[in-house]
């Protein structure tokens, strides 16, 4: 692997803006009203990225808490989006 500190933190700040600008295009591509609000997505991936620096100094691993997390998401997440449907209907013909 990477043996030079410089080299390796800038190889991962490379990757986090690569991977926050992949984010912010595909969610605006993908879902319209967040193109709109692209500042949303932006401020979450910081919040992300905080929470994840926060939480190297602990002894806590986040790792086994991914797998329920995503679990949990994949389950609630139709549920939730039955609640609001915003696909308009052309009612002039």
């Amino acid at each position: 692997m990477v043996k030079n500190d410089s080299i390796k933190l800038f190889l991962i700040g490379a990757a986090i803006l690569f991977w926050e600008l992949a984010l912010i295009r595909w969610l605006g591509g993908s879902i319209r009203i967040v193109a709109y609000y692209s500042n949303f997505v932006l401020i979450a991936a910081f919040l992300g990225l905080g929470a994840g620096a926060l939480s190297g100094r602990y002894k806590i691993s986040i790792q086994r808490l991914i797998l329920p997390l995503l679990i949990i998401c994949v389950l609630v997440g139709p549920f939730l989006g039955s609640f609001f449907s915003a696909n308009p209907v052309n009612t002039d013909e």
